[in-house]
């Protein structure tokens, strides 16, 4: 992340790999970079942010609202848990893995899920 600051004006530069997001308070300075970065690189301009690395942007006239609500649903309904109940502590630390009938479960495929956390 780059960030450039002056008394009335905040750009905010982020790139992830091949992906460049731009924010700041003055679009005459965000146009600018952006030329000035298509004078020496081929750009592809996608518009308004919707979506980025799986998180939500929802815009509002005093700012943006950041959101992973439909990841999260997503990966509860892939791993069959949306109807879950929540729970302060879903288990013991030391507990072995097992399903409501008592077989083993696949600790890569539940390490998968966690990670993906």
């Amino acid at each position: 992340m780059f960030i450039f600051k002056t008394y009335s004006i905040l750009i905010l530069i982020l790139v992830y790999v091949d992906d460049v997001i731009i924010l700041g308070s003055n679009i005459y300075v965000i146009n600018n970079i952006i030329n000035t970065l298509r004078s020496q690189f081929a750009l592809k301009d996608l518009g308004r942010l919707y979506c980025f690395l799986r998180i939500e942007v929802k815009y509002f006239n005093n700012g943006l609202f950041l959101s992973q609500v439909k990841y999260i649903n997503d990966l509860l309904a892939k791993t069959h848990m949306l109807d879950c109940s929540s729970t302060t502590t879903p288990m013991a630390v030391k507990a072995p893995l097992k399903s409501n009938d008592h077989q083993p479960i696949d600790a890569t495929h539940f390490r998968a899920i966690v990670g993906s956390l």
